[in-house]
């Protein structure tokens, strides 16, 4: 996005989310899960005021800020998704049909010289806020993450790169393009969201942002998750900022799909993104589930 070039104001809606607070001695945190210890302070809560992409104008791109949100129906049937985890046909299908569609979808939006689909994740939101902001109880791999992060940086980009296309194809890749992405392709299933919707912050204001300057590190002692998702140093939590906006779409169908860079080679379309509460969720409000797919994405000089 041009430096001239700002969003109007939209509708929005009041909310909470949370960024990184610090640590008890100043260093870069540490958690160790098996010991139930952590240097990590609680993380900052913020009240922030979110803005509806709907009725932004111009819209957010992906090329231009980042991150989009586009109207693109999925052909799998959400059963697929509803039971992926316990049934191997249906995660068969979710692994072929559904990534071949993102796939596609990522490069056709993007303009992607070269793109690979690598990975989804289903979550289940439906956690209290309390659990979800503790690092030591939160199910980080398929619950509520109130905390405003990135997926991966500068460094630890290339270690899921080479985990998950092999360290000979992604040295190729990262050879031969100098700027690439992880874009996540962000879908609700089943229901309208109305429980702990995706808010994406905007730092555009911020022309210093970095990965470097802006993200608070946190080290995980013997992580679970390892086999899962591949190897990474730590997880990347946002560090606040004034002047950060904060976008998401109100009522996301399962018609409608949000893309952002989970990671880019250029911090400025690098976007930070967490499940926030919206002070309109009513008490009866149904659980939300999401769907994730993430697709590694090469650029053309």
């Amino acid at each position: 996005m041009s430096a001239t070039e700002t969003l109007t104001e939209a509708p929005s809606t009041k909310g909470t989310l949370y960024m990184w607070n610090g640590t008890k001695d100043g260093k870069d945190g540490i958690v160790n899960l098996s010991k139930g210890s952590t240097n990590v302070l609680p993380y900052k809560m913020v009240n922030v005021t979110v803005q509806d992409m709907r009725s932004l104008s111009p819209r957010p791109t992906v090329i231009t800020h980042g991150y989009e949100f586009l109207n693109a129906p999925t052909a799998v049937p959400k059963e697929v998704f509803m039971t992926a985890s316990k049934s191997r046909e249906n995660e068969k299908v979710l692994e072929e049909a559904y990534f071949d569609e993102c796939c596609n979808l990522v490069k056709k939006v993007t303009g992607a010289a070269e793109a690979f689909t690598f990975v989804a994740r289903i979550r289940s939101q439906n956690t209290d806020v309390t659990e979800a902001v503790d690092f030591l109880k939160q199910n980080r791999h398929g619950g509520t993450v109130p905390a405003a992060h990135v997926d991966r940086d500068l460094e630890t980009a290339p270690q899921r790169l080479r985990s998950s296309l092999g360290v000979e194809k992604a040295n190729e890749l990262m050879a031969k393009y100098k700027r690439w992405a992880c874009v996540n392709v962000w879908r609700p299933i089943n229901t309208t969201v109305k429980r702990w919707p995706l808010c994406l912050v905007d730092h555009s204001a911020v022309p210093d942002w970095h990965y470097d300057t802006h993200i608070g590190r946190i080290y995980i002692a013997e992580d679970e998750l390892i086999d899962i998702r591949g190897a990474k140093s730590y997880e990347a939590i946002l560090k606040y900022d004034p002047r950060y906006e904060y976008h998401y779409a109100s009522d996301m169908s399962p018609d409608e799909v949000l893309l952002f860079c989970a990671f880019h080679s250029d911090p400025h379309l690098g976007i930070p993104h967490c499940a926030f509460w919206d002070s309109k969720t009513t008490k009866d409000a149904p659980d939300r589930m999401s769907v994730e797919v993430r697709t590694w994405v090469f650029f053309e000089d």
